[in-house]
């Protein structure tokens, strides 16, 4: 499953979603991965699937919103999802496994992230996760 979510607007500047999403670190991932909205013959190399720090999508819950001011529009998300495990064996020993569908090793990732959007058309972002990862045998 690519992402299945279930959301509620609890008010005009908070909307709560839980389910398979798209990962909030990223605007590409929510925003310009689908299909349909994205016309690029490749990924950018942070959310390509093999070898990409970001990915695609996560299993957990999110709480996200926006509003306006005088001087622009911000954005936040904070959110909480299975955490990546640690690959010990094989060729790709090393690397995070990214896909969280299932909680393998029990360990939580929490993240948020904020943004503002001087124009319409840009948003200047920071974003965060945390986690500990160790390999699902432990």
């Amino acid at each position: 499953i690519e992402y299945a979510n279930l959301n509620w607007n609890a008010t005009d500047w908070l909307t709560l979603r839980g389910g398979v999403l798209p990962h909030p670190l990223s605007t590409f991932q929510e925003q310009l991965h689908p299909a349909w909205i994205n016309k690029l013959p490749d990924k950018p190399l942070f959310a390509m699937e093999e070898g990409g720090i970001v990915p695609e999508s996560t299993t957990g819950f999110e709480a996200r919103g926006g509003f306006r001011t005088d001087i622009g529009k911000f954005t936040y998300s904070a959110f909480v999802t299975n955490g990546p495990s640690l690959i010990i064996d094989g060729d790709e020993a090393g690397q995070l496994d990214l896909r969280d569908f299932n909680d393998v090793n029990g360990n939580k990732a929490f993240g948020a992230r904020v943004g503002y959007l001087p124009l319409p058309e840009l948003e200047l972002f920071y974003a965060g996760m945390y986690t500990n990862v160790t390999p699902s045998e432990d």
